[in-house]
């Protein structure tokens, strides 16, 4: 019986090819919207996380540095609380960076000025070419930013801060071993040289730092606190909260877009359901006859329904799979940065219970009016 049924569907969907694909996409747009968007953001927000977790125990920024950045205000601050910072007996390390854009053949990428102490902080080693020397016009490379910019160590490239700006010479000395976060999306250039770029004196954007302790912490963030009120000390926990605020707004509205790709999915099958069944209401008649129930009448329709959300649903995760590798290509190439796709076996499980879940729903008015079809009347249709 199973296997009647399973031939009748597919027999269906060939006599009725264009129909059945168009409906099959609808699906597939909506399940990918949503798959694209979960594997992007949860994927991208535990590459962040894991990082920040791992580089440092607290960053210091200007204060209100989030809200500021918004409203496109300058966030830095003197290059003399670095000195402080490092002086404090709770601090292991310290090291202090100067953020800001730069274009190389034309290509966009996210340029920070460093001191050496920086590669200890955060453990970064050259993997290609050596270090940079810090009193030269010499340049190093995050291992996705070679990869962007198409670059090895030796090259002689001409880097802009902005389309307006004027071309400054650096040699590319090295490439930095692949880390799988921020780092790697990077250009580092000596601290001075960035502030010549950027019209800064003895200014920094942030200060990463280590503790001699975790059980040091509380100590730590009072003395900044009392000391510096116009910084704020953030652990990688709430940089992340921020970003998840910010995150979350864009969740919520991209949600809703997949939604309604779901909702018309769910309409394009429902009235493809209601054509099938008027179209095979003869042919219910002649099944009925011989002795079909309505449950099988009511099976070979939610079946039906049922197999083109399947194949939408599987569809949408191939269609994710290739739209989330484009943005992240895409991202590294025109915005200077990297996010990370991931793709658990429960989301991949989540997008195809949705799909059936969609078939169900959008199927089961058409079924039961199939199964309810008198079998006289049935008969009688032409």
């Amino acid at each position: 019986m199973l296997r009647l049924i399973l031939k009748m569907v597919l027999r269906d969907f060939t006599n009725r090819k264009v129909r059945t694909i168009l409906t099959i996409i609808g699906v597939s747009v909506g399940i990918a919207t949503l798959v694209c968007l979960v594997s992007l953001t949860e994927g991208t927000m535990s590459q962040i996380e894991s990082q920040l977790s791992e580089l440092v125990d607290f960053m210091i920024l200007p204060a209100q540095s989030f809200q500021r950045a918004r409203v496109g205000a300058e966030n830095v601050m003197d290059r003399a609380y670095l000195d402080y910072v490092k002086s404090f007996p709770e601090v292991k390390a310290a090291a202090g960076y100067l953020i800001g854009p730069a274009i190389i053949g034309g290509k966009f990428s996210i340029a920070i000025g460093v001191e050496p102490d920086m590669f200890t902080v955060v453990n970064a080693n050259v993997t290609s070419g050596r270090m940079m020397r810090f009193d030269e016009k010499e340049i190093l490379l995050g291992y996705g930013a070679a990869q962007n910019l198409e670059i090895e160590p030796g090259t002689i490239v001409k880097l802009q801060t902005s389309p307006q700006s004027p071309a400054t010479e650096f040699k590319v000395v090295g490439v930095l071993d692949r880390t799988g976060g921020m780092l790697d999306a990077y250009i580092f250039m000596p601290l001075d040289i960035m502030e010549d770029l950027l019209g800064y004196e003895d200014k920094i954007s942030i200060i990463l730092v280590k503790l001699e302790s975790p059980s040091l912490s509380s100590v730590f963030e009072e003395r900044v606190d009392s000391l510096f009120p116009n910084l704020e000390v953030n652990t990688p926990g709430a940089i992340m909260e921020s970003i998840n605020q910010i995150v979350g707004l864009l969740n919520a509205v991209l949600l809703v877009i997949g939604g309604v790709s779901l909702l018309v999915g769910m309409t394009s099958i429902a009235a493809t359901m209601m054509t099938s069944v008027i179209e095979k209401t003869h042919e219910i008649g002649v099944m009925k006859a011989l002795g079909a129930s309505r449950r099988t009448i009511l099976f070979i329709f939610l079946s039906q329904s049922l197999m083109i959300c399947l194949f939408g649903g599987v569809l949408g995760i191939f269609i994710s799979l290739g739209l989330a590798s484009f943005i992240e290509k895409w991202t590294l190439t025109f915005q200077g940065f990297m996010i990370h796709a991931e793709f658990p076996p429960s989301l991949i499980l989540g997008a195809l219970s949705i799909s059936e879940l969609v078939g169900l729903l959008s199927g089961a008015i058409p079924a039961i009016k199939a199964s309810n079809i008198p079998p006289a009347e049935a008969l009688r249709y032409e």
